[in-house]
């Protein structure tokens, strides 16, 4: 419709909608009623309220006794609220708003009554920049049933507000201290608090969270002398979808080895346990059982070595309010890659000890496959030794930190007498299982994108001693065959890390010289941002090295100003893409796409990474901006506007792209992780790890 018809257009009536139009617009005109029982749930409780308040003159007894009642309601209604899974968005912040109020009646009839010396409390509460949020928390411990408590509040925020002026009023109980952190972060002001508790119980509480009155005497009533810690459940009130509901305690704690599931504070543990926990603290920061070197999921690293030491004992009652859509929320303002990274290695260990592994390549060292060497150092990392052995020789010699050598397969295999022999390249690895099922040894293959051929597969995958590892895309109808296992791809730990310090205006893409590559796209996407510094680093390719000087070439007669460096060593390589705050990775149409490292590589250092729309590209989603287009042109006309819309970006767009793209590497991709989902692999299928081929 034109705009003058669409402007004098008068309003229309419902029939004069599509069907499906009409259809959606009724249901939500439904939805009032559906929220009903809801709704009517919420207002009676905040009618309970207003009686409280009008009731306040009441008796102490009778006062706690309404309080009691209040929050079985509250419980109840929350179980029924989780069947509701459409509950509005209303009815959660009415729902929060009149806890709240509950809390501020039973922060102002609270029993001042002296600290017994037995059953004492130690509540630990870690703060910074929540002065509201504080008053709710410290009000819900202050309404507690159970007198025998101390709140420590360790104020680490640094340059924020103090503490004590946000809740100063409340100080006048002297069960209450407010201790000045260092600064440092969480994990260091809960080691501060827990070495100033007095208390043989220890529980914690973030500032943006609250407890029910009888919480501590319910906790006090379930332990017994022989319980190290517990659990209690908590409400958690959810940013999205915002539906309440109690956490899941339940799970086997067994599963703590993947991921958390039981909040920091629902933990109640004894001093002394939490003592002989003890880590070395961070260079200015308090020992304690917190590791101060994780900025982010140390909670989940304490709660695991907790249940390393003891099974958790589970307490069936609802003690406490776990608020997701509070401020400052480290979840959202840490990446949680890194640290899922370090605690999962921890967790991890080297399982690999004693093991031998022999990889049999057509070439090696390779100084642009970096996957082969990152899969190297992920096996040693586990405990693994490894050797090499190569076919033939190399393009470009480089010393790599392992022994390799050449002559005959069988040779070095009756020398070095492994578990297993791993082979990259599908090609290679059928080419040489002849050697390794003579002298009957399990043989593993990894394939990638260039090599990837169906009627290997499908010959590999009727040998019993064979596991070939596939990318999930390429998988297909492989995938449900015995021998065939989907794994991703690992970079190094050690040659990348997360950085600060990044050149927003350098691009960069790592590179064979080969022309499946699509490095036209990377010079003409060049030619279109003249405000950025583009860098190519190209590696002569064995049986290939004169495309690496048609490439060369190429840039000069495209007149396109990139910096070529040719042949980089694993550290040049590795600075760059540490230096670099964009990493534009380009891919012909001439073979499919596998899962190329340099891309994870540049997204476990922060950098905003660019990809070809592609089957396969799905593994750097959520870290990865995509372009696509027909032709090269085409495709640097579309890289380059994402490129220079990065000009534009504030800090903090640049702040949540890293963390995005820090999540994907360090979660999905580390060398020891994925090698040890190889190892599992090789355990269960071919048995390896077991007393057999060297026994």
């Amino acid at each position: 419709m034109p705009e003058d018809e669409l402007q004098s257009a008068g309003p229309r009536r419902l029939s004069d909608f599509p069907e499906r139009a009409r259809h959606a617009i009724a249901r939500l005109r439904r939805v009032p009623a559906d929220f009903a029982d809801t709704n009517a749930r919420v207002a009676a409780l905040e009618v309970r309220v207003d009686e409280l308040r009008r009731d306040a003159s009441a008796s102490t007894a009778a006062l706690t006794d309404h309080l009691e009642a209040i929050s079985h309601a509250v419980h109840s209604l929350q179980k029924a609220v989780g069947l509701h899974r459409a509950m509005s968005a209303e009815a959660w912040r009415q729902l929060g708003t009149t806890t709240s109020a509950l809390v501020a009646v039973q922060a102002a009839h609270a029993v001042d009554t002296p600290m017994p010396d037995a059953d004492l409390v130690s509540i630990i509460l870690p703060v910074r920049a929540r002065p509201m949020e504080l008053r709710r928390a410290v009000a819900s411990v202050l309404a507690q049933s159970h007198a025998g408590w101390e709140l420590l509040i360790v104020d680490d925020g640094a340059h924020d507000q103090p503490a004590a002026v946000a809740i100063e009023d409340l100080l006048s109980d002297p069960r209450v201290r407010v201790v000045r952190g260092v600064g440092l972060g969480a994990a260091s002001a809960r080691n501060q608090g827990i070495r100033e508790a007095r208390g043989e119980i220890v529980a914690f509480l973030d500032s943006d969270n609250w407890w029910f009155p009888g919480r501590i005497e319910t906790i006090l009533r379930e332990l017994d002398p022989e319980t190290a810690w517990a659990v209690d459940q908590q409400l958690v009130l959810a940013a999205w979808p915002a539906i309440p509901h109690v956490r899941d305690i339940g799970r086997p704690a067994s599963s703590l080895d993947q991921g958390n599931f039981i909040d920091l504070g629902a933990v109640i543990v004894r001093r002394s346990v939490l003592h002989e926990l003890h880590v070395p603290s961070q260079p200015g920061g308090p020992d304690g059982p917190f590791d101060t070197a994780l900025e982010r999921l140390s909670d989940w690293d304490l709660i695991q070595r907790l249940h390393a030491r003891s099974e958790p004992r589970r307490i069936d009652v609802v003690g406490h309010v776990y608020e997701e859509n509070s401020r400052h929320r480290i979840s959202a303002e840490v990446p949680y890659g890194p640290a899922y990274h370090r605690v999962r290695s921890r967790i991890v260990g080297r399982p690999a000890e004693g093991l031998r592994v022999l990889l049999a390549e057509w070439h090696f060292p390779q100084v642009t496959e970096t996957y082969l060497q990152a899969d190297i150092e992920g096996l040693r990392a586990l405990g693994a030794e490894v050797e090499v052995w190569s076919e033939e020789d190399v393009a470009v010699p480089y010393e790599p930190g392992v022994r390799w050598i050449r002559g005959t397969l069988e040779d070095h295999i009756l020398a070095f007498r492994p578990n297993l022999v791993l082979s990259h390249w599908l090609h290679v690895g059928r080419d040489h299982r002849a050697v390794t099922r003579r002298l009957e040894l399990p043989h593993a293959v990894r394939c990638h994108g260039f090599d990837f051929d169906e009627g290997i597969v499908e010959e590999l995958a009727t040998d019993p001693g064979v596991v070939i590892h596939l990318f999930p895309h390429l998988a297909g109808s492989f995938r449900d065959r015995p021998n065939v296992v989907i794994d991703p791809v690992g970079f190094d730990p050690q040659r990348v890390a997360p950085t600060d310090d990044k050149d927003r205006r350098l691009v960069l893409r790592l590179a064979a010289g080969l022309h499946t590559k699509d490095l036209v796209t990377f010079m003409l996407a060049a030619l279109r941002c003249p405000e950025h510094r583009f860098v190519l680093g190209i590696g002569h390719a064995y049986r290939g090295e004169e495309r690496t000087e048609e490439l060369v070439q190429l840039a000069h007669d495209l007149g396109s100003p990139v910096e070529i460096v040719l042949d980089a060593s694993h550290e040049k390589a590795a600075a760059l893409t540490m230096d670099a705050g964009i990493y534009l990775h380009t891919h012909g149409d001439a073979h499919p796409l596998g899962m190329p490292i340099s891309p994870v590589e540049a997204m476990a250092t922060g950098s905003v990474v660019l990809a070809r729309e592609l089957p396969g590209v799905e593994y750097l989603s959520g870290g990865a901006l995509l372009y696509g287009g027909a032709t090269p042109e085409a495709r640097a006309d579309h890289a380059a506007s994402l490129i220079n819309d990065t000009l534009h970006w504030t800090d903090e767009r640049w702040a949540t792209q890293a963390r995005a793209a820090l999540d994907v590497a360090w979660t999905r991709h580390p060398a020891g992780l994925v090698a040890n989902d190889l190892l599992t692999t090789w355990r269960e299928r071919l048995g390896v790890g077991v007393p057999g081929y060297d026994s």
